[in-house]
């Protein structure tokens, strides 16, 4: 084997791979994250509303930051399927109209530009979230929460979380990875803060 040849199979292998680590899922990383948040909630009432009898069907819908909008959905269907208080949880497309009404959470999220390579990845992802217990969450940011029925529960907050990555882990799954752990932080928050009534309630 000539060294022509062998150098355009050495540069042929680096193109694979870097193709490979940029469109393939893969993840064999280790990972130190933090997530931060803040969950303002409105009750009326002394009991849930009845839609959101336990366990109840939640719709839901991700929005924002393109690279984050998938892996989150995926991840958020898992993470709130999987709470004690939610029978399923199912895409806003997929809510039949019967169901218009039922509660609704929505999620922003976007992204600071992160830095990646195949052996170390950092990012930070940020998340808005609103959820009402009516299907309605047509309020703005910083608007406070009106309830106009009662029992009832509207619920805004930030979630920001904080990651570094290192070890072979490819681009689509640190996004994979971010999403996962931004989900399980929401849902955990959604299940203690709204999902259940407060102590002694």
């Amino acid at each position: 084997m000539d060294r022509k040849f062998r150098w355009l199979m050495v540069v042929g292998s680096l193109l694979l791979a870097l193709l490979a680590f940029n469109f393939l899922n893969f993840h064999a990383a280790g990972s130190r994250n933090h997530s931060n948040f803040s969950l303002g909630t409105a009750r009326s009432g002394d009991a849930l509303p009845a839609a959101m009898a336990v366990p109840f069907r939640l719709a839901y819908q991700v929005r924002g930051a393109d690279r984050l909008v998938e892996p989150l959905a995926d991840a958020l269907q898992t993470e709130l399927s999987g709470l004690p208080a939610v029978l399923e949880a199912v895409p806003v497309a997929e809510r039949a109209a019967a169901e218009a009404g039922a509660p609704l959470l929505v999620v922003e999220v976007s992204a600071d530009p992160y830095f990646w390579t195949p052996f170390y990845a950092c990012g930070t992802a940020t998340a808005v979230v609103y959820f009402g217990s009516e299907g309605d969450v047509a309020w703005q940011s910083g608007d406070p929460l009106v309830l106009e029925t009662s029992p009832a529960i509207k619920s805004e907050g930030d979630f920001t979380l904080e990651d570094s990555s290192w070890g072979l882990i490819s681009k689509p799954a640190y996004a994979q990875h971010v999403s996962d752990a931004l989900a399980k932080s929401i849902a955990a928050e959604l299940q203690r803060e709204v999902f259940t009534l407060p102590s002694g309630g």
